[in-house]
């Protein structure tokens, strides 16, 4: 009985809230979702991938950092941070594809089941997982850095330090707030078990000898196994802020969806205005 309520009511609302035509993963929510891809925003994509991608070279390579050390590069997949950078680059690739194979697809063939097109809704929906991950684990990693882990006296304020736990976390809500695919409530499955498999390496990787880069037993001061009650809460803390920035995004998504429609209705009857407004001169031309 309450499991049938539930689909009625709540279920139902929220799929019909989030229910869009596959090529609004290729569109911009400002734009209208008629007509080709617009090439404004197939550049837009493939800059956006730039800077993501020039951010996790720059990670990669621990910009601004002189160690000769191979240990010290070796330990870069053991962050948090990291895994939030592969997330936001991997998204960063498939949306810059999507919307480049998307310019040369009709409206209609992005939602049929061809063979080329089928790989494309495949393709579309792993990218809506990833990058439902990548903006709220990217957001949730800079939170928690700048008022939990940072230390004055341990962290350079370096531009490597601003680009991995300050400019990410802008990038996508800029992109969260351009892009016109729905943002699904269901999808927090995903960076809620991201968190979760992350405690679980982090928990081995201590219970294997792990150190971080400066060789204490630990890769953050706030995650020390030497103290597990502490480390457990501050896990299901991590949980919890991530459910609170995916409802909170959430919420975001269906205020531009609405402010969108309501933008795009707003021209239109402008438009409308417009060519009653000049009609009767055209007929007078005639």
């Amino acid at each position: 009985m309450v499991k049938e309520i539930f689909k009625k009511t709540i279920y139902n609302r929220i799929a019909q809230y989030e229910r869009c035509h596959p090529v609004s993963y290729c569109k911009s929510q400002w734009e209208n979702k008629t007509g080709k891809v617009n090439k404004l925003y197939i550049a837009y994509r493939w800059l956006h991938l730039l800077a993501v991608a020039t951010i996790f070279f720059l990670s990669i390579v621990e910009y601004g950092k002189a160690t000769n050390n191979i240990i010290y590069y070796l330990k870069w997949p053991v962050f948090l941070t990291n895994w939030a950078l592969t997330a936001l680059l991997a998204q960063a690739i498939m949306a810059a594809y999507l919307v480049t194979v998307a310019f040369s697809t009709t409206r209609s063939n992005i939602g049929s089941n061809n063979s080329k097109n089928g790989r494309l809704r495949i393709w579309i929906k792993v990218y809506s997982i990833v990058h439902s991950t990548a903006v709220v684990i990217a957001i949730g990693v800079s939170f928690v850095y700048w008022i939990f882990i940072y230390n004055p006296e341990v962290h350079e304020l370096d531009l490597l330090n601003y680009l991995v736990h300050g400019a990410n976390s802008i990038i996508m809500l800029i992109d969260f707030l351009l892009v016109g695919h729905p943002f699904k409530l269901a999808h927090s499955i995903y960076p809620l078990s991201l968190i979760f498999i992350y405690t679980i390496f982090n928990y081995f990787y201590y219970q294997f000898g792990g150190t971080d880069r400066k060789g204490n037993a630990y890769i953050y001061k706030v995650m020390d196994w030497r103290y597990p009650t502490k480390c457990l809460t501050f896990s299901l803390a991590g949980h919890v802020l991530v459910c609170v920035i995916y409802a909170l995004l959430w919420l975001i998504f269906l205020g531009k969806r609405k402010l969108s429609i309501a933008f795009r209705l707003s021209s239109l009857k402008v438009t409308t205005n417009d060519l009653s407004a000049t009609a009767p001169n055209s007929v007078s031309l005639v």
